[in-house]
């Protein structure tokens, strides 16, 4: 989790080997010293599912239980402690508010990242497993971006590899020579549709691009 402590981090390893499992986010803050900043990232990134309550009732039982200035006991509680009543208003987390959250502070949606995509892919797409059929053919298939490796050719032209995964989860590789990478350039993470040519080498199949380009998301609805 990015600005995570990973002191505390220990220390919630620690209280969970010798305390047993976390029973609610008040027995969490009264065994873990953290910061309300903290506290937060945790509760986004879903450390909480396990309460049965959504993100939105979390941050408001957040108020309730945890007061930064308050004496850190570091122990559990044999008797839940009681605190005060309220009746919340319908707080629902959105359909695809964690995988945004996940997306910010982890740098990746751990849901497949195909489910954020605000457009359909194509149904003539072909998936990675199937390329090798295709050997020789021009083809369309979808691909979520993992990295490139940028050379230089004899000529010292700029072209690059890239390595993707589909919807499937299956690894697939790309070639992009000079003139495409120019025309049809990566711009970040993200899905790709991807025309171009399977190519077969030493029985190692790749796509030669012809052309790519970056599917739009759906927008986090919160920020809107």
């Amino acid at each position: 989790i990015q600005a995570f402590r990973k002191q505390t981090a220990l220390e919630i390893l620690e209280q969970r080997a010798t305390g047993g499992a976390f029973r609610s986010l008040a027995d969490f803050v009264q065994r873990i010293r953290i910061s309300g900043e903290q506290l937060e990232l945790l509760i986004r990134t879903g450390a909480f599912r396990f309460t049965g309550m959504s993100k939105n009732e979390l941050m408001w039982e957040k108020n309730a239980v945890f007061d930064s200035r308050a004496d850190f006991t570091g122990t559990s509680s044999l008797f839940p402690d009681s605190y005060g009543h309220y009746q919340l208003p319908t707080l629902p987390d959105g359909p695809y508010d964690q995988a945004f959250d996940e997306t910010e502070l982890l740098g990746f949606p751990v849901c497949s990242p195909f489910a954020l995509l605000r457009e359909k892919i194509p149904y003539d797409t072909v998936a990675a497993a199937d390329l090798r059929m295709h050997t020789g053919q021009k083809i369309s298939i979808a691909g979520y971006y993992v990295c490139q490796k940028k050379v230089r050719t004899v000529n010292g032209h700029l072209m690059a590899f890239g390595t993707w995964t589909d919807e499937e989860g299956e690894w697939f590789d790309t070639v992009h020579f000079p003139h495409f990478l120019q025309h049809f350039p990566f711009k970040g993470k993200g899905i790709y549709l991807i025309e171009g040519k399977v190519t077969e080498e030493f029985e190692f199949v790749s796509v030669e691009v012809l052309t790519m380009r970056r599917l739009a998301y759906r927008e986090d609805e919160r920020y809107g």
